[in-house]
């Protein structure tokens, strides 16, 4: 789901990167609001990502509250996992911890994870229905050619590295967000 056309008019310019995804038949494009379109499907996902929404323009704010995490929550199927990218920049602690607490209300099993991978000011939020924890060598035996190739771009190819991206586990996500 996307809102800007223009996204959809760049993409065949970037063809090294998303490696044709728009060719291929699984692949289901919405031009939407978000927030709209998960408020009137009624289609199920395993993975919803949220991405690069900034919280600075007031526009945005609405994909971080609690209605927004909902709906999302409501659009995935048991054992699904929601993934926000939650921008740093121009976020004070309280904000920051805020915003924590408002996505853990709604998805108690959340981590932080934070990819040193490539200089960046945002963090990962994950939630899900169920504990996640990385497990080293489940990742390593389940990450095939073509993902493990991808993951390679970005220099994140090594499960060792990906499992030590993990900033906050559950536990330590209720510390920061607190009360």
């Amino acid at each position: 789901v996307e809102i800007d056309p223009t996204v959809f008019h760049a993409a065949p310019h970037l063809q090294a990167s998303n490696h044709g995804v728009w060719s291929d038949p699984r692949f289901h494009l919405v031009l939407e609001d978000a927030r709209n379109y998960l408020a009137s499907t009624t289609v199920r996902y395993d993975v919803i990502s949220t991405d690069c929404t900034d919280l600075r323009y007031k526009t945005n704010a609405n994909l971080y509250t609690v209605d927004y995490f909902t709906l999302v929550r409501n659009r995935l199927n048991p054992g699904g996992i929601v993934t926000v990218w939650m921008p740093l920049g121009g976020l004070g602690g309280d904000t920051f911890r805020m915003a924590l607490r408002t996505f853990r209300e709604v998805f108690p099993h959340t981590t932080v994870w934070y990819m040193t991978n490539q200089p960046t000011h945002y963090l990962l939020l994950v939630g899900a229905d169920q504990a996640i924890r990385p497990d080293v060598t489940r990742l390593e035996r389940s990450l095939d050619d073509s993902v493990r190739s991808d993951l390679a771009e970005i220099r994140l190819d090594d499960p060792m590295k990906l499992a030590s991206s993990l900033l906050l586990d559950e536990r330590e996500v209720a510390q920061v967000a607190g009360e």
